[in-house]
C-alpha cells in the first residue's frame, strides 16, 4: 500500500504526520508500535514510534517521529513537497517507509 502526504508546516517542522481516514485501517491500534524507515527499507535511518489514535478528534492515526524525521525531511524536501508513504504489510501494519 502506497500513498502520499503533503508537507505542510506542522509535518515539516514538528516531527509528526496525520494519516488520512481512507488509510487509517492500514495502521495499528492506539499505541501500536511502528517501525519507521526513511528513504529506503532497512537503511540506517530507521527508528521506532507508536500509533496515536487519541490526539485527533476523529481517531485517525498520528505518527510522532521527532528529531530523526525532522532532520531527514528538512535535508531532502521543501514545504509543499509530497512524501510517499509505503506500508510494508497492510495486513500487519508494523512498518512504514517514508520516501
Amino acid at each position: 500500500m502506497t500513498f502520499t502526504v503533503k508537507l505542510g508546516i506542522a509535518y515539516y517542522y514538528k516531527g509528526f504526520i496525520n494519516i488520512k481516514k481512507r488509510y487509517s485501517d492500514y495502521f495499528g491500534d492506539h499505541e501500536a508500535p511502528i517501525e519507521v524507515h526513511l528513504g529506503r527499507w532497512g537503511n540506517r535511518n530507521t527508528f521506532y514510534s507508536v500509533v496515536n489514535r487519541t490526539i485527533n478528534p476523529n481517531h485517525m492515526p498520528r505518527i510522532y517521529m521527532s528529531t530523526p524525521y525532522i532532520t531527514w525531511v528538512q535535508a531532502k524536501y521543501r514545504l509543499g513537497d509530497e512524501l510517499i508513504i509505503e506500508i510494508l504489510n497492510p495486513e500487519y501494519p508494523n512498518a512504514m517507509l517514508i520516501r
